[in-house]
């Protein structure tokens, strides 16, 4: 996935479980990573031209999750971007935009769920307090602090207008998208990594969005939906959305 991982602990006396819990992450970036030629995402984007792949049920349960914010944000969010990402750029050098079958690219939601698959092994281990962010750009709370009952404080940044609020989690994940987070250059224009998968093209800026949800991987995915969206659908899942963009600028007749 390409970023980096930390984790705070209430207690010292867990770091053991700590440990155990970036091992696993360590583990779904090797499962994931669309970087990676080893990877299970790679296996499958290879082999499935030539025929069925067979897949373990953590990984159906994943593409599951994938589906259903598919359905429910109108096809605003969809994994299938990998062969176009590869042709903007993303993946390194450009290629050419051949008929190839359409490729699996989990990067919209694999932090989500790799900070998911964590948080189960604190569980686990008996671990009631602890925070875990993936890039800063994905966080997930467990519990409370001893000394904030109302939970973790998260201090958010706008990149439209620089200003921000502070979001306190507790037993819940946030994360933000951004049409700035990671950018190329095309025909000597800087473009955002985030796709329309409606038109394939990237998502206009500036703009960023943040959704809040029971777990990682659903607020990862949806932020990334409400992005392309450029607004907050009627009904979804959240316990909080928000989307940010500059006010339009009327007209002159």
């Amino acid at each position: 996935m390409g970023t980096r991982f930390e984790l705070v602990l209430a207690n010292p006396a867990h770091q053991g479980a700590g440990e155990m819990a970036l091992e696993r992450i360590a583990e779904e970036d090797a499962r994931l990573s669309a970087f990676r030629n080893d990877s299970l995402v790679s296996l499958v984007n290879r082999e499935g031209r030539k025929g069925p792949v067979a897949l373990d049920a953590e990984f159906l349960e994943l593409l599951d999750l994938c589906r259903e914010v598919h359905e429910a944000s109108d096809g605003a969010f969809d994994p299938m971007l990998g062969h176009r990402m590869a042709v903007l750029g993303f993946r390194g050098e450009a290629t050419r935009d051949e008929d190839d079958p359409i490729q699996l690219d989990l990067g919209a939601v694999g932090k989500g769920w790799a900070l998911d698959r964590a948080v189960e092994i604190l569980k686990e281990e008996g671990v009631e307090t602890a925070l875990l962010h993936g890039g800063t750009s994905t966080v997930v709370a467990l519990g409370h602090p001893p000394e904030s009952p109302e939970g973790w404080g998260i201090r958010t940044v706008e990149w439209v207008d620089g200003e921000g609020e502070t979001v306190f989690l507790r037993d819940a994940a946030l994360s933000v998208s951004s049409c700035h987070g990671r950018t190329i250059k095309r025909d000597g224009k800087s473009i955002g990594h985030v796709l329309d998968p409606r038109t394939g093209e990237p998502v206009p800026g500036p703009r960023s969005a943040l959704a809040v949800a029971d777990s990682a991987a659903l607020a990862d995915a949806w932020a990334t939906a409400l992005l392309v969206l450029g607004e907050v659908p009627t009904h979804t899942p959240l316990h909080r959305a928000r989307v940010s963009s500059p006010p339009r600028e009327e007209k002159k007749p």
